[in-house]
């Protein structure tokens, strides 16, 4: 019996084992008939592949935690993202978020992101404003924010965005096994708060934060 080291994260899609070195970002998966048992992934058919993914660091024999299930994912109301006024408070706000999400996305560190976000929900106080209001907010500045729209930035800036006004919604990665593709998105209470719901249940998540 494997765990899955602390920086990866895995799934199982399409009889394929996908893991996400958050650490290192990058994917690398497996056929689930050559996967070992892994707590929380898979079963296991095999030992093929155990040294090989141990060896990369992705797996160990050691007991360590291992979150199961997946965030749910429902229909967006059309009318969810709205205009909304925005004061300068939000702009500074804005501009912090994509700072970060842009300093993220260098550093190809998403690790640290992930437990940046965790401590920052440990330490926000109640939110006091409506999550559609911050997401419209949200999204009105963003295209004034020059860069283009990539699932992982916009992500990225939209969970730091959110923290900033109390809210705790959560970041999920999703991955398809054949042909590969991955996405990102984020999403509070069931609802996706940045693409359709059609798009993002069509990935197996395999990391959140």
């Amino acid at each position: 019996m494997y765990t899955l080291t602390p920086n990866v994260r895995a799934c199982v899609d399409q009889s394929v084992v996908v893991f996400l070195d958050l650490r290192n970002d990058r994917y690398l998966s497996v056929d689930l008939h050559r996967a070992p048992a892994i707590v929380g992934v898979c079963q296991g058919a095999g030992p093929n592949a155990a040294a090989s993914l141990v060896a990369r660091g992705l797996i160990e024999v050691t007991p360590a935690y291992s979150r199961d299930g997946a965030g749910l994912i429902a229909s967006t109301d059309p009318n969810y993202f709205r205009s909304c006024r925005v004061s300068l408070s939000d702009v500074v706000a804005m501009l912090d978020a994509c700072v970060r999400a842009s300093m993220t996305v260098r550093a190809r560190r998403l690790d640290r992101a992930f437990r940046t976000f965790a401590r920052r929900k440990r330490l926000a106080k109640s939110a006091t404003i409506e999550l559609a209001e911050i997401v419209g907010r949200f999204e009105r500045l963003r295209p004034w924010y020059p860069r283009a729209r990539v699932c992982l930035f916009d992500s990225l800036a939209l969970m730091n965005f959110l923290l900033t006004f109390g809210q705790k919604p959560e970041i999920v990665m999703g991955v398809r096994a054949t042909p590969f593709a991955a996405h990102c998105w984020v999403e509070s209470g069931g609802v996706c708060l940045n693409d359709a719901a059609e798009t993002c249940r069509s990935y197996t998540p395999i990391a959140w934060a």
